[in-house]
């Protein structure tokens, strides 16, 4: 009898034991659900075109990590990335007290800003840096000089549930000859984007993963006047896209037809983005 009970002891603790996940191993979703842990929140820091770093604070707080709900933290902001993090400062993220992650290390350096992004524009992403007098000197068909250079930019959030973001046509007039036109200055065609990741990679050899995307305008963020806009086309349209994550947290976009890049940007576990050539165009309206 006494065999018997030990062993019933023993067979309880170890059940126990195999049921207890520490706070700092909880996936976010348990986390939040367990009393006993609170998660560990921090917002993304984006690159302020300056060698410094900036926060969109209107895209709000991310949990990043598990703690346990008594764990004391002290008051000073911090500055940390996860282990596979690059070498950039921007792929830091800022905390509001001392308590990072498991396994996450602490980042300093004189370019660390908890600064407030610059508001040029409300669509486009700081890491975006375009000429806006790329096409001043370009002749289109050989015979009349451009009247436009167009940045098309995208940005993208993954999640469970499929892709969601935003493409632009960022526009801006040449000199002199949008100006004489009209078209005095620079404005933003934006679409709002639902996206699919699937498997074929069609034309692009070499591309990790394809998207297929669906664009319905966005009125409302749209800075063009109604005639720019109907000359580009406001009707909602799809495309089939394919991606190369290259190296560093950058990859290259290609149209799946026939393999065509038409931009470059960063990605990570949860963002992709891009940015084009400037497209040097005329334009009637």
């Amino acid at each position: 009898t006494d065999t018997d009970t030990d062993t019933d002891t023993d067979t309880d603790t170890d059940t126990d034991t195999d049921i207890f996940v520490e706070c700092a191993d909880r996936a976010i979703d348990s986390c939040a659900t367990d009393g006993d842990c609170t998660t560990i929140d921090a917002r993304n820091l984006y690159d302020d075109g300056a060698e410094g770093t900036c926060i969109i604070y209107a895209e709000g707080r991310e949990s990043v990590g598990c703690m346990d709900a008594s764990m004391g933290c002290g008051d000073a902001l911090t500055y940390a990335a996860p282990p596979d993090a690059d070498a950039s400062i921007a792929s830091c993220m800022y905390f509001t007290s001392t308590c990072i992650p498991e396994g996450w290390e602490e980042c300093s350096g004189d370019g660390l800003s908890d600064a407030e992004c610059p508001e040029d524009s409300t669509t486009i992403p700081p890491w975006v840096e375009y000429d806006t007098s790329a096409c001043d000197d370009v002749s289109v068909s050989g015979l009349v000089p451009a009247e436009i250079a167009v940045y098309y930019v995208g940005y993208y959030t993954t999640g469970d549930d499929g892709w969601t973001g935003t493409e632009v046509y960022a526009i801006s007039p040449t000199t002199p000859v949008g100006m004489d036109l009209g078209f005095t200055e620079a404005c933003e065609i934006v679409w709002d984007m639902s996206a699919e990741r699937v498997r074929t990679i069609g034309a692009c050899e070499g591309c990790d993963i394809g998207v297929n995307v669906e664009a319905t305008i966005n009125t409302a963020d749209t800075t063009c006047s109604l005639a720019i806009v109907e000359a580009f086309g406001d009707t909602p349209w799809s495309a089939e896209y394919a991606i190369d994550e290259i190296e560093d947290g950058w990859a290259t976009w290609h149209f799946r037809s026939d393999g065509t890049e038409f931009g470059t940007g960063p990605f990570d576990d949860t963002r992709y983005g891009f940015l084009s050539d400037a497209q040097c165009s005329l334009i009637t309206w």
